[in-house]
C-alpha cells in the first residue's frame, strides 16, 4: 500500500526526548550505531521534494529557474516488538532522512541481495527435503504425520517459479526482465520514446509524488529538476506503480536472522547480525535520535552532528511535514 504524506513527528503519540542510556554498549558491531539495531525495524515514513537555490542551475537554467530540487526519503527506526505496519512508532524511535537517489540505490541492492539469498536457501532446502526426506515423508504421511526435513519447505516449495525464468510460471521471466528494466529508472536519464512539442529530448527519473510515495516523473532537463507535470503521459511505457516495491508498508527488521533465508547466507560480506540495509541507511542518513531511548554518544558520527541535533530534527520534521519548500 502507498504511504500517505507523513505528519509532523511531534505528533507521534506525545513522544518525549530520551535521556542517554546508562548502559555502555560492549559489542563492537554496534559501534556505528550507539545502540543495538537488531532490536529495531525500519519503517518507511515518506518522500518529499525540497527546492533550494543553486548557482549551477542559475547559470544553466536560461532564466527559467534558479532552484534545484532535492528529494529526500524519511524513515524511522522503531522497536521491532511494537513496530506496526499500519501506524507510527509511538515512542522510543529515531527519525532519519537520506537523499532519494541514495535510498533507491541502497534499497535496490537490499532487494536484489534478498532475492539471491532466498533463491540460494530455497534451492538447498527443497533439494534436501525432496531427495533426502522424500521417502520418509511418504511414510509419515501414511501414518498421519507431517515431518519436514526443511523447516521452511512450505515457503520455499514454489521458489523455482520466482527464481528461474524456466520455472512453471510462464510469466515469471517477463516479470524479472520488467523488474530489471524498472531498476534502470532509479537515475535521471533521457527518454528515447518521446520528445517535447519542439522535438527536444525529455527525461525520466524518480521523484516524490506529493503524497508521501514516489513515482517515475517526466522532466525537461537532464538533471530532472524541471518537472513537466501532466503534459506528457508515459503510462503506456512505464506503469504508475513501477517504484512501488521501494515504498514498503511493512516493518523491515534490522536483525539479519529474522529473514529465514539469510540463515544460510548469513551476510557473507561481514560477520555481524545486522542487515546491510540498516547499516547503510543509518550511516548515510541525517539523524534525529532525541526520541530514541537507547541512543548514546556513539549514535552520531561526530561532535558537530550531535551538537546540531535540534536543527537536524527540526529540518526533518519540517521537510516531512510539508513545511519546507
Amino acid at each position: 500500500a502507498k504511504a500517505t504524506k507523513r505528519e509532523s513527528t511531534k505528533k507521534q503519540q506525545g513522544a518525549t526526548p530520551a535521556a542517554a542510556a546508562a548502559r555502555r554498549l560492549e559489542d563492537d558491531e554496534w559501534a556505528d550505531f550507539g545502540f543495538d539495531p537488531a532490536d529495531y525495524s525500519i519503517k518507511y515514513a515518506g518522500c518529499s521534494n525540497v527546492k533550494t537555490y543553486s548557482d549551477e542551475v542559475a547559470e544553466e537554467g536560461e532564466g527559467y529557474t534558479v532552484l534545484a530540487v532535492n528529494r529526500f526519503v524519511a524513515f524511522t527506526l522503531c522497536p521491532s516488538d511494537t513496530c506496526s505496519d499500519d501506524g507510527a512508532c509511538g515512542s522510543n524511535f529515531g527519525e532519519y532522512i537520506v537523499p532519494l537517489e541514495d535510498y533507491l540505490e541502497m534499497f535496490g541492492n537490499y532487494k536484489e541481495e534478498e532475492m539471491d539469498a532466498y533463491c540460494e536457501y530455497c534451492a538447498q532446502c527443497v533439494y534436501y527435503q525432496e531427495y533426502f526426506y522424500g521417502n520418509r515423508m511418504l511414510e509419515d504421511a501414511n501414518n498421519g504425520a507431517n515431518g519436514k526435513g526443511c523447516p521452511y519447505y512450505n515457503e520455499c516449495k514454489g521458489y523455482a517459479d520466482v527464481c528461474s525464468a524456466d520455472g512453471d510460471d510462464a510469466d515469471q521471466g517477463d516479470d524479472q526482465q520488467q523488474a530489471a528494466d524498472y531498476a534502470e529508472l532509479l537515475a535521471c536519464q533521457q527518454f528515447d520514446d518521446m520528445t517535447d512539442r519542439n522535438g527536444n529530448p525529455l527525461y525520466v527519473g524518480p521523484m516524490c509524488d506529493g503524497d508521501g510515495g514516489m513515482k517515475v516523473g517526466v522532466f525537461t532537463d537532464e538533471n530532472c529538476y524541471e518537472d513537466a507535470g501532466s503534459t506528457y503521459d508515459i503510462s503506456g511505457y512505464i506503469p504508475s506503480d513501477a517504484l512501488s516495491e521501494y515504498v514498503p508498508s511493512d516493518c523491515v527488521s534490522c536483525r539479519e536472522s529474522d529473514n529465514f533465508y539469510m540463515i544460510i547466507k548469513n551476510d557473507e560480506m561481514d560477520d555481524d547480525s545486522i542487515t546491510e540495509l540498516c547499516e547503510n541507511l543509518y550511516s548515510n542518513s541525517a539523524k534525529c535520535n532525541r526520541y530514541l531511548y537507547a541512543a548514546e554518544d556513539g549514535s552520531y558520527e561526530g561532535y558537530n552532528q550531535e551538537a546540531n541535533e535540534d536543527s537536524v530534527c527540526d529540518f526533518i520534521e519540517s521537510v516531512m511535514g510539508g513545511g519546507y519548500d
